[in-house]
């Protein structure tokens, strides 16, 4: 089981219960709202409702204060990172898969070279 830590702006650290299905759909559910014309006060409502529900009321307090007297930035930036930290298995992933490939089309690229110098000397 993968362990998931998201780590706030002022950098405490903060660990998130293990990733389901069910976190993925209401995160989907919560981001499709978002990108809704609901009122921003709505949107930010709902994300805030999903914050405290994943980590807990009071936790959430602690970290961003009540949902009447919070930075609406403190919210947006909490739920895009922690829904970063949530893809960072993939996200990594595909970054090796993206890396590996241009490491390989690299060393493609310098054995044509090698070759292409091998000619070169045999028509010498």
């Amino acid at each position: 089981m993968k362990d998931y830590t998201y780590y706030t702006q002022q950098g405490d650290a903060v660990a998130l219960p293990k990733y389901t299905m069910g976190i993925a759909e209401e995160i989907e559910q919560v981001t499709l709202f978002s990108d809704s014309d609901a009122r921003f006060r709505d949107k930010l409502k709902r994300m805030y409702t999903f914050l405290s529900s994943l980590l807990g009321e009071s936790e959430l307090v602690d970290l961003i204060g009540e949902f009447k007297d919070v930075d609406p930035n403190d919210v947006n930036i909490m739920f895009l990172g922690i829904v970063d930290t949530y893809n960072s298995p993939l996200t990594t992933y595909s970054n090796d898969k993206i890396a590996s490939k241009i490491d390989e089309s690299q060393l493609n690229k310098v054995a044509q070279l090698v070759e292409s110098t091998e000619k070169l000397k045999a028509y010498k």
